[in-house]
């Protein structure tokens, strides 16, 4: 089942014949190569994703600039990311196209690729050859569904320096369901690949909630983009599965990277406020309600489009446990999901479901598994459906009186977080109003347990940590505010940086040096409190990080 590109490729001429140099020499003009000539997704279940490649290229001597990525004909359920808006002479190029089925059925579309109008060279004129790249796929309602899942997908390398051979980022298995998944044939589809994943060591059985770690290594050996899929056969309640994962990387001699945050670079935000339910968070969901014009205040400043979300730290004990759904439980979505134009006002819809109620039964409180449940299907797609979106950079703020009670490694959360938004590490913020950390505190209306795994989720992501036993909440919010649509404080960079050739920029002006920090363990420059609209850190990647 492996997957060749370019091997029956559609060969589109943009220009007609050749244009001779003064030296007699002919140039070859710009012409499309595009592979494969058609995209089938298969069955893909109702709400899930499956992303699929399409190489494209210019074969000519001359650059293709302006190109234009259309979908045609009944596009509902497909998209294209990150489209080049151009090509250089002899560039090759990986677009991601996604199919997420809201419908039952067979859908189809068409990618339309041509080339601007108004491109040109010179005295000549690029006619239009679009080329037409047919799109299908297949909605699934019934039957049963893998309860494996692959994070992140895609497991994104990025771009690295020719040479490094020892990159390595690991591909998550988690067991999502309620019974156990036994796992059989796992394998690489590309032959030959740069890409090479660790078997060893690997069980044949996972429990509920059980992950497991697949040590994946990209070997460039040539400049380039590639891609390649690891396969994963399983069987879950008597039913054999076969889930993908897409493998990325790409290759350059001189590869320059730019990471960039800021208000400047997305003004869409989702913000899901995950808040302890407790019997002893009365006060606080109170104080939280009451306070929520300080934390919107940034947004409204910088003109964000936001969607705010709340759930509970209740996964499986209350009556009833959300269990990740968004408040209210009953009622339209419109009323879970506040935005500007919320009515009667966003304010008072936060303010009613900031306040979640106490639950006496609830006794394990779960905040980061709830995170994991709000934002994942089936949940996405029904109860919560309309909050989460592609293109917005996601915040995640818990408050609570307890630490998080859950057994998995807080780092998976992390990892499924920032699956939700491959390539965009600066895309993902957890703040926490907690106890702090490691033995809490004691205020005048009550006393906190200190979040330790909290904290680690908050210091992973650049968030802001305040605690809940202070009296001045209006000044917690405006901080987590300022973390969530301001500039932040903590860029994350996409690749392993060679420190030397880091150069960082607010707004187009140069830091010094001394005006910023580097960590390696966490592979993010650190600028402190400063104010702009964009920070862009760029460096070359490093071949020594993995």
């Amino acid at each position: 089942m492996a997957r060749r590109y370019f091997g029956s490729a559609a060969l589109v001429l943009l220009t007609a014949g050749c244009v001779a140099k003064a030296d007699g020499e002919l140039l070859v003009p710009p012409y499309l190569l595009v592979a494969p000539e058609m995209i089938d997704f298969g069955e893909v279940p109702l709400g899930e994703g499956r992303l699929e490649i399409l190489e494209v290229g210019n074969g000519g001597a001359w650059e293709l600039p302006l190109l234009r990525f259309d979908l045609a004909d009944d596009s509902r359920g497909f998209s294209v990311r990150a489209a080049p808006s151009g090509l250089v002479a002899g560039e090759k190029v990986l677009v991601k196209v996604d199919f997420k089925p809201m419908q039952a059925g067979l859908q189809t579309a068409s990618l339309v690729i041509q080339p601007d109008p108004r491109a040109s060279y010179f005295y000549l004129e690029l006619a239009e050859a679009p080329v037409t790249v047919p799109l299908r796929g297949v909605g699934r309602t019934e039957g049963p569904r893998s309860a494996l899942a692959l994070e992140p997908n895609p497991l994104d390398f990025g771009t690295l320096a020719l040479g490094c051979s020892n990159q390595v980022r690991s591909l998550t298995l988690r067991n999502v369901g309620t019974d156990r998944i036994r796992l059989g044939e796992i394998g690489l589809l590309g032959s030959p690949s740069f890409f090479r994943a660790d078997l060893s060591g690997l069980p044949t059985v996972l429990d509920p909630g059980q992950e497991a770690r697949i040590p994946v290594r990209f070997d460039p050996r040539a400049e380039g983009q590639f891609q390649d899929t690891l396969q994963v056969d399983s069987v879950y309640l008597g039913q054999p599965f076969q889930d993908e994962a897409t493998t990325l990387g790409a290759a350059a001699r001189d590869a320059l990277i730019v990471d960039e945050a800021g208000p400047a670079t997305n003004t869409i935000r989702d913000i899901l406020f995950i808040v302890d339910d407790s019997c002893s968070m009365q006060q606080e969901q109170e104080r939280l309600a009451l306070n929520f014009d300080a934390f919107i205040a940034a947004a409204d400043a910088t003109g964000i489009d936001y969607h705010i979300g709340v759930t509970t730290t209740d996964v499986g004990d209350g009556s009833p446990a959300e269990a990740g759904r968004l408040v209210p439980l009953n009622g339209p979505n419109v009323l879970r999901v506040v935005t500007r134009s919320s009515s009667p006002s966003p304010g008072e819809l936060f303010r009613a479901n900031a306040q979640v109620g106490i639950d006496r039964s609830t006794q394990i409180e779960q905040g980061l598994e709830a995170i994991r449940l709000a934002l994942s299907a089936p949940l996405r797609d029904s109860h919560n459906a309309g909050f989460l979106r592609e293109e917005a950079d996601l915040a995640v703020v818990v408050v609570s009186d307890e630490d998080d009670q859950g057994t998995a490694a807080v780092e998976s959360t992390i990892n499924f977080l920032r699956g939700l938004k491959p390539g965009r590490p600066n895309a993902v913020r957890l703040s926490t109003i907690g106890g702090p950390p490691p033995v809490g505190c004691l205020g005048p209306n009550g006393s906190a347990i200190g979040g330790i795994r909290y904290e680690i989720a908050t210091r992973l992501t650049g968030g802001i940590y305040e605690s809940i036993c202070t009296m001045d909440w209006a000044a917690s919010l405006s901080a987590i505010s300022e973390a969530t649509f301001g500039l932040p404080s903590v860029i994350f960079l996409s690749q392993a940086a060679d420190v030397v050739t880091i150069q960082v920029f607010i707004d187009e002006q140069r830091l010094a040096p001394d005006e910023w920090s580097y960590d390696a363990t966490t592979n993010a420059v650190t600028i402190g409190d400063r104010v702009g609209r964009r920070v862009q850190v760029h460096y070359q990647p490093s071949c020594t990080g993995g």
